[in-house]
């Protein structure tokens, strides 16, 4: 049944909870998963849940060999702890968007999320993965920010 009027009369309907967003673009290198975007949230209750929402690309580097190509991967996670699913791209530009419902009991203390990226080990001779928004307009380049935004769902 729909309500008209300035919601004076309106009771019962809870507040809602926190959001935090962030964005970012990066290249690496490096192995070992490295810090793209990383936000923090604090709870406005001790119970709650959090709602994760990523998009982006993740981008191998695309070679004409197999001596020049790597593949890209990229990760959510709660502190250091993978959450969602990995995404791969091996030799090519992969889009991502993931809705996670974190139910991890943080007690009411503050959460950092992390949106990671590595290169693969099958990468040698300078190769780079990449994280963006977008395919760039040429060849091994992304464009705009990847973004994680983080939305507290009260229970």
């Amino acid at each position: 049944m729909p309500y008209f009027g300035d919601g004076s009369n309106l009771s019962g309907i809870s507040g809602g909870g926190a959001y935090a967003s962030g964005g970012g673009s990066g290249s690496t290198d490096q192995t070992s998963y490295q810090n793209v975007v990383s936000v923090t949230i604090t709870p406005t209750q001790s119970n709650s849940h959090m709602l994760i929402l990523v998009t982006g690309v993740v981008q191998g580097r695309a070679g004409n060999n197999s001596n020049n190509t790597s593949t890209g991967y990229a990760q959510v996670t709660r502190d250091t702890t993978q959450i969602g699913s990995q995404i791969t791209a091996p030799a090519s530009t992969k889009p991502f968007s993931q809705s996670i419902l974190d139910t991890n009991n943080h007690g009411g203390n503050a959460v950092t999320y992390r949106l990671r990226l590595k290169n693969g080990p099958d990468s040698n001779f300078t190769k780079i993965a990449r994280m963006g928004c977008a395919e760039g307009t040429n060849a091994n380049t992304t464009q705009g920010n990847a973004t994680l935004t983080i939305i507290e769902v009260p229970q």
